[in-house]
Parts: C-alpha cells; sequence; structure tokens
C-alpha cells in the first residue's frame, strides 16, 4: 500500500474506503507518549508508514540527538518505541 504522489482528493477516498476502514483502523486510546517510572513509551499508527524515526533532543540542541533503539510494529500498524533513559 502506498499513498505517493495522491492528491487530496485521492488521498480522502482511499482513508474513506470501507477496506482501509476494516483492515487498518485503530480505535485503541493509547496513542502519543506515555511517561513512567521505567521510561516513556511512544506510540504511533501508521497503516503505510514506509519508515518512522523518532529524534529525542534533551537539550533542545540538534547536536545532542538521544539514540533511540528502533522499534517494533505490534497489531493493526502501531509502532512502539520505549526509550528508557531521559537525561
Amino acid at each position: 500500500m502506498t499513498t505517493k504522489k495522491m492528491t487530496a482528493r485521492e488521498l480522502k477516498r482511499f482513508y474513506a474506503d470501507s477496506t482501509f476502514k476494516k483492515n487498518y483502523i485503530y480505535d485503541g486510546h493509547d496513542l502519543g507518549a506515555a511517561c513512567g517510572s521505567d521510561g516513556t513509551v511512544f506510540k504511533l499508527w501508521s497503516p503505510v508508514a514506509d519508515r518512522v524515526e523518532l529524534h529525542l533532543y534533551p537539550d533542545g540542541d540538534e547536536s545532542g540527538c538521544m539514540d533511540v533503539p528502533d522499534g517494533g510494529m505490534s497489531s493493526r500498524y502501531v509502532l512502539r518505541l520505549r526509550c528508557e533513559h531521559w537525561p
């Protein structure tokens, strides 16, 4: 599945299609960043992403970007990344 070079109208049809809704909709309520005592978990839904990168800048400076381990796709096209050490 790809959405590259689609017009706004084509994207609207793509996401409104019943096949898309049946196979790719994520109806959980846990996306975003969740901070806890064991670290921060970032969850992102994207059924069409080829790649996702997370860049964290603890000091707001690009030269201090933290390394974040690659996450894995869980069910329904959700990418889950855990950052255990936040300075």
